[in-house]
């Protein structure tokens, strides 16, 4: 990813408050093509950095998540099952057994609180990320137009952080989101650019 893109996608985000979902394809794709063999991603410098995009934004959730359930770490948890799959310490099968509990947590909590319960979804898509490097869904350009399934990690990481989705949004709300993404940004993806870089060395 060049520094220019992403001098280019900050000024876009004074303008609009947000980054759209083409946008943020934008910001996966230039990280590079991802080989896969029989659906799994192949381990490379370009997964790895995907993947601390994804976790620097489940870190930054977290509270969120703590706050409700204190002494409940599966999501943190999550993020280390994810790097150990990465450096061949957890086998595929172990990693995706965790990923589907992860989910099957975030459906039977959505009830007890939205947002927080999202969490876990996020963490789950890091271990997603590793597994699958799933690019972001191509079937819309509008969150609103896509199975909450398919939103990304960065999009749920926003909605947490502010408690709501865009459309739903009150002001209070949008000045979270676009605070959100200046963070994803300004600190979330140039981590992920230096993970590449020190991977690639």
């Amino acid at each position: 990813m060049t520094s220019e893109l992403l001098q280019s996608l900050t000024s876009q985000l004074a303008e609009v408050d947000a980054l759209s979902l083409p946008i943020r394809r934008q910001v996966v794709a230039a990280f590079g093509h991802i080989e896969k063999v029989e659906k799994r991603a192949v381990v490379s410098p370009k997964l790895r950095a995907l993947v601390e995009l994804d976790s620097l934004v489940v870190k930054k959730i977290l509270p969120c998540w703590g706050k409700n359930w204190p002494d409940d770490g599966r999501p943190e948890r999550m993020l280390d099952y994810a790097q150990q799959y990465l450096d061949d310490q957890i086998n595929p099968n172990a990693l995706r057994v965790e990923m589907g509990r992860l989910y099957t947590l975030a459906d039977n909590l959505l009830e007890d609180a939205l947002w927080p319960s999202q969490v876990a979804t996020a963490a789950a898509h890091v271990a997603r990320t590793a597994l699958y490097a799933d690019p972001i869904a191509d079937y819309a350009d509008d969150e609103k137009k896509l199975d909450a399934e398919d939103w990304d990690t960065a999009f749920l990481g926003a909605c947490i952080e502010s408690g709501s989705v865009p459309w739903k949004a009150n002001e209070t709300q949008r000045k979270k989101q676009t605070e959100f993404w200046a963070w994803y940004l300004e600190t979330a993806v140039p981590a992920a650019i230096q993970r590449l870089s020190e991977e690639n060395k």
